[in-house]
């Protein structure tokens, strides 16, 4: 593995979470179908074309095409189920997500769930395979995940 100062390595405990790791932005959403409807939100300064959307319900992530206004975005295509109203809005930022070569995993002592149906048993490492070509850099890059590590503990390395 070629090192990168951007390289990470680190354990999740307990926990679900998304890698590259989500954060909530301002106010809250609603999608219907491949359309996102915001309330207090503020989509021109704090989403742009190319973050993710994050479902935790599903555990699905959803890539941002447009930003029409501070409460109307679209997705790339739609989530097992809508997102209800008032839901909080939980994006990736594509700097985050870009430059990506792979995330791998080693499971610690009970199995640990990615994206929220594949089950990687405990003692055994997981690999990304997933990539796609990022609009302007033409980079591969990895589709974020859904970790789900409750009960156990996770190595997470991204390598960039």
């Amino acid at each position: 593995m070629a090192y990168t100062k951007n390289n990470q390595n680190y354990a999740v405990s307990n926990a679900k979470v998304t890698v590259p790791a989500a954060a909530a932005i301002t106010g809250t959403i609603q999608t219907f179908g491949i359309g996102i409807k915001g309330t207090g939100t503020a989509f021109l300064t704090e989403m742009r074309v190319g973050d993710w959307l994050y479902n935790a319900t599903t555990n699905e992530v959803r890539k941002i095409n447009q930003v029409l206004n501070d409460d109307t975005a679209y997705i790339n295509r739609v989530f097992a189920s809508d997102l209800a109203a008032l839901s909080q809005c939980i994006t990736i930022k594509r700097n985050d997500a870009y430059n990506v070569k792979s995330i791998s995993l080693l499971v610690g002592s009970a199995s640990a769930i990615v994206d929220g149906t594949e089950t990687v048993p405990a003692g055994t490492g997981w690999e990304s395979s997933k990539s796609n070509i990022a609009p302007m850099s033409q980079q591969d890059v990895v589709d974020p995940i859904v970790l789900n590590a409750t009960g156990t503990t996770v190595q997470v390395t991204i390598l960039r």
